[in-house]
């Protein structure tokens, strides 16, 4: 009778290891690599992108299934954004306060913003079928929260390249929506930061006419994110 027991015990538990691994998928948790072009939202008149505007960030993230076809993801990552346009970001060597202007082509070479994050994103992940070596339809919505690491302002002109640190009313802290959607390993992915990326500050268009604030600039990327 024992024997018999035993044995109906065991066959019960490997059915539930059977089960379990049917249901869990294999991976749990990979690297993934984003690369977006980088733009501004509500950027002020005048504002010009260059080409070479991009982000770049690295991450680990664990995930949370709730079935074969979704679960909640979790992670940490850094960002390097390198905004590239014509704002021309100073400060002033005596008071410490920045200067804003939008420059032309007979003022500067290149300018860009140059900012680190450090976030911790959050998502809700949908697939096709279960996860088997990332061979899936996937849909991942996602947020991040995140605090600025590093920040300089670089300008290049004719015969001078100019780099200024610790800028002036930036925001601290980001938070952002974004979105995944692929298959395997590359996916298209876009991002929008959900707060400004300034506290204060104007901006001076060219030849110092007109004033315009900076606090409704909001940054957004458009690019791929590659999973493994």
């Amino acid at each position: 009778m024992k024997t018999t027991l035993y044995s109906f015990a065991i066959l019960l538990l490997s059915l539930g290891l059977q089960a379990q691994k049917k249901l869990l998928p294999k991976h749990e948790k990979f690297v993934f690599y984003d690369l977006s072009y980088l733009a501004f939202a509500d950027a002020p008149a005048g504002t010009e992108n260059a080409i070479w505007s991009v982000a770049a960030d690295v991450g680990f993230m664990f995930e949370s299934s709730w079935s074969e076809r979704g679960g909640i993801g979790y992670g940490l990552s850094y960002s390097f954004q390198g905004y590239g346009n014509n704002h021309l970001i100073s400060t002033d060597l005596k008071t410490g306060e920045g200067h804003y202007e939008l420059g032309t082509d007979t003022t500067f070479k290149s300018a860009s913003q140059n900012l680190q994050y450090l976030y911790i994103p959050v998502e809700l992940r949908f697939r096709s079928k279960k996860n088997e070596a990332g061979k899936f339809y996937r849909f991942y919505l996602g947020a991040r929260a995140g605090v600025r690491t590093l920040d300089n302002s670089l300008i290049r002109r004719e015969n001078s390249r100019v780099r200024y640190y610790q800028l002036d009313d930036l925001a601290r802290f980001r938070a952002d929506a974004y979105v995944k959607l692929g298959y395997g390993i590359t996916n298209l992915y876009a991002f929008y930061s959900l707060t400004p990326l300034y506290t204060g500050g104007e901006i001076l268009s060219a030849g110092g006419t007109q004033a315009t604030t900076l606090e409704r600039i909001r940054p957004f990327g458009i690019g791929f994110s590659f999973m493994f």
